[in-house]
């Protein structure tokens, strides 16, 4: 859990013991808004600039494509939207979810894939993240689709992702 602090965020990993974190962007004078969604932090504020994070501790600075400042943000249906003066909004991509779990006591892997239904999706394995190979399409028809239920688990390392067009 993360909560806007200023120029800072107070995150807990249990509601109820706190700790004051900076975001680490130089220039960031403060978060006007933050949102949660889909394993994301997102926080806007003050110079155009939207900062991500996997664990509301380590921030990642990204331009907002507009000329102003934003004022809030949201997480719903698979997307995250802002708002800036003047009645600007700014709505994100598709957030996707690719996730690979052992199932219990088969030595076997489950691939899952959440994101937007109705949309075509392309699942690619690589095993040194930089030669990516497709290994299906699907059209997602559910929020969360099974891909596969038996992959064998790998002795090598093996990198999955998913994009949609």
């Amino acid at each position: 859990m993360a909560v806007n602090l200023g120029a800072g965020v107070l995150t807990s990993a249990d509601g109820v013991s706190w700790v004051q974190r900076q975001s680490g962007v130089p220039g960031w004078s403060g978060f006007s808004g933050i949102a949660h969604g889909n394993g994301q932090f997102v926080a806007v504020g003050d110079n155009m600039l939207v900062l991500t994070s996997g664990d509301g501790v380590n921030w990642v600075e990204r331009r907002s494509g507009g000329a102003f400042s934003l004022s809030g943000i949201v997480y719903g249906n698979g997307h995250f939207v802002a708002v800036g003066p003047g009645g600007r909004v700014l709505q994100s991509g598709s957030i996707i979810t690719l996730a690979l779990a052992p199932k219990a006591g088969t030595g076997l892997l489950k691939l899952s894939l959440e994101g937007p239904t109705a949309l075509a999706y392309t699942i690619q394995t690589s095993t040194d993240l930089g030669s990516w190979q497709t290994l299906t399409n699907i059209t997602g028809v559910q929020p969360t689709t099974v891909i596969f239920d038996a992959l064998p688990v790998a002795s090598d390392r093996l990198f999955c992702r998913a994009y949609s067009q």
